[in-house]
């Protein structure tokens, strides 16, 4: 697994952070759906903060994919996930993420997908900001990671992002 890019990827966690600090209890009118969509997110967020990488992991399907296509990184299944933040975790001890929600879109009550910006914060201090597409799934009234795809920052989520009365970060 190569850690010249573990800034990057804990963006990942992504989506998850996003919620991280205010809860889905701050977001009035959301529809029971999102809220249970930002609730597992926070929950990924908490684990990720916390370098918990277990909790982390089991966030995410059983064959989730992580895919970073610029940094060259691809992770395969929930197994892979948490034995690349285990060593993450180890090797930045102080990275810290938070990460906002541009839209979610519901196919269906199982399937969502969530896209937004996400920045990492990394013991040396100087923050990686990323843009991500991830793919939730409900799996037994659970809502589970499928895949994440992250790229370098695009200026359109975060105009997005701005413009976007709610805050989720």
């Amino acid at each position: 697994m190569n850690h010249s890019h573990c800034i990057r990827l804990s963006l990942t966690a992504i989506v998850v952070a996003a919620i991280s600090g205010s809860g889905p209890a701050a977001f009035a009118e959301d529809s029971p759906q999102e809220a249970a969509v930002r609730q597992a997110l926070a929950g990924l967020g908490q684990a990720f903060n916390q370098h918990d990488a277990a909790a982390f992991a089991a966030g995410w399907t059983d064959n989730g994919v992580y895919a970073d296509p610029s940094g060259g990184i691809e992770l395969r299944g929930r197994q892979e996930i948490e034995g690349w933040y285990a060593e993450h975790f180890k090797l930045q001890p102080d990275t810290k993420l938070t990460a906002k929600i541009a839209e979610m879109e519901f196919e269906g009550d199982a399937h969502v997908f969530v896209r937004g910006a996400a920045e990492v914060t990394a013991s040396d201090g100087e923050p990686n900001r990323t843009s991500f597409l991830a793919e939730l799934v409900n799996e037994n009234d659970r809502w589970l990671v499928a895949s994440v795809e992250e790229n370098d920052a695009d200026p359109l989520v975060d105009l997005a992002l701005v413009l976007v009365p709610r805050d989720a970060g």
